[in-house]
């Protein structure tokens, strides 16, 4: 796994280095959902639904909480300098600081008698690990979906696709330093793939930043020239680099802000196929879209013009909601078999709740179109040479190895 500022392992560290006495105090470590789960359990005092009391005060967590901890390996494996490393930085024991993880699906609690009188619902509720959004997503994507990639476009972007455990692939070179391979809830299967640094945040400090943005749409490819590095907060994948920082080159007194937030927006694209194929590995996967950055018309005919693959939209934006309710279902069936299948079939499954976009004869660079009523438009091959360019240009910045 890539070593990104926003694993646990290095918040840990900076935890000792500027907080210690904070620090010197943490026993456990847990995501927020493991914390609300278990005080609806009766914080951690009652035995879990599966008859037996819960690791580390009645809290446990989930694969993809593991995975992103850098303290653990997706086969449960301590990473021993990460905890040579936080021992040395005063960590008693940080071997127990994680509790036993498990699959998202599976109930290890059940609602409190106390908590049910307290929020008016059944007692015995089975409560699930759940996971974390990103990984919800996926699965409520149809990662599972043979051929299919998901891409869950917000605040950050993130693309994943289900490949077998055993597998060596992504086979582009260098991918394996750059991307992520995470525990999957389907046995015999990995999730492999990674997030971008900040989109739609991105986008919104842009906004407010250059309030003269009208008409962004109209520009033509290629902004007038202007190129924008979108590394404002660092880089994730595929460049996984806290320390990159974002540029704009190509800057006249003849351009407005509507040519730089044009520029943005294609540069968050093509970071967004470079991502893509990483993930891909040489095939040319149906793309499955979702997100909040799924919302805007204009967005999707940008994406398809520059995305060279068969796109795919997801009817119901809250993926999270949907992996969530998988999760919900599965763990209320107690045959391990059964459940697993099930879980396989409704991820699969998820990803048939997808349409395709009516393609219009139409030109989204038209100043006379309505862009915003137009479906998104097909791929535009004239971007192949921009995008080409820009990942000259972005090399020289963040380095030739992506």
């Amino acid at each position: 796994r890539p070593l990104g500022s926003e694993l646990l392992a290095p918040r840990l560290v900076h935890l000792a280095r500027y907080h210690r006495d904070l620090a010197h105090r943490v026993r456990t470590v847990v995501c927020l959902k493991d914390l609300v789960r278990s005080r609806l359990a009766g914080s951690g005092g009652e035995r879990g639904s599966d008859g037996g009391s819960d690791t580390k005060g009645g809290v446990r967590v989930d694969w993809s909480f593991r995975d992103y901890s850098l303290l653990r390996d997706r086969r449960d494996r301590p990473i021993r300098p990460i905890l040579a490393l936080l021992e040395a930085e005063g960590y008693v024991r940080p071997e127990t600081l994680l509790p036993v993880a498990g699959p998202a699906h599976h109930a290890v609690d059940r609602v409190s008698p106390t908590m049910a009188k307290e929020l008016g619902i059944p007692a015995g509720i089975p409560l699930a690990l759940g996971s974390t959004d990103g990984t919800a997503a996926m699965y409520g994507g149809g990662v599972m979906a043979e051929g299919s990639v998901v891409a869950v476009l917000g605040t950050t972007d993130v693309v994943m696709r289900a490949v077998p455990s055993a597998s060596a692939i992504p086979v582009t070179p260098g991918a394996a330093e750059r991307l992520s391979r995470n525990a999957c809830i389907v046995p015999g299967y990995e999730l492999s793939g990674g997030s971008t640094s900040a989109s739609g945040a991105t986008l919104h400090w842009m906004r407010e930043l250059l309030k003269d943005q009208e008409g962004w749409e109209h520009i033509p490819p290629g902004a007038g020239g202007v190129m924008v590095a979108p590394g404002f907060a660092g880089e994730r994948a595929p460049w996984n680099d806290p320390d990159a920082r974002g540029a704009i080159q190509g800057l006249t007194l003849a351009h407005r802000g509507a040519h730089v937030a044009r520029a943005l927006r294609e540069a968050q694209i093509f970071r967004l196929r470079l991502l893509l194929e990483e993930v891909a590995a040489g095939m040319k996967p149906e793309t499955i879209v979702a997100g909040g950055g799924n919302r805007s018309p204009s967005l999707d005919a940008l994406r398809s013009a520059i995305l060279p693959w068969p796109l795919r939209w997801r009817r119901d934006g809250e993926l999270s909601l949907c992996g969530t309710a998988i999760f919900a279902l599965a763990s209320r069936m107690e045959d391990e078999e059964a459940r697993n299948g099930t879980v396989h079939r409704l991820c699969v499954g998820a990803a048939r709740d997808v349409e395709d976009r009516d393609v219009e004869d139409r030109d989204v660079n038209d100043r006379s179109a309505d862009v915003e009523e137009c479906p998104a438009a097909g791929y535009d091959a004239s971007y192949e040479d921009l995008y080409q360019e820009w990942c000259r240009w972005i090399s020289n910045l963040y380095g030739e190895e992506r």
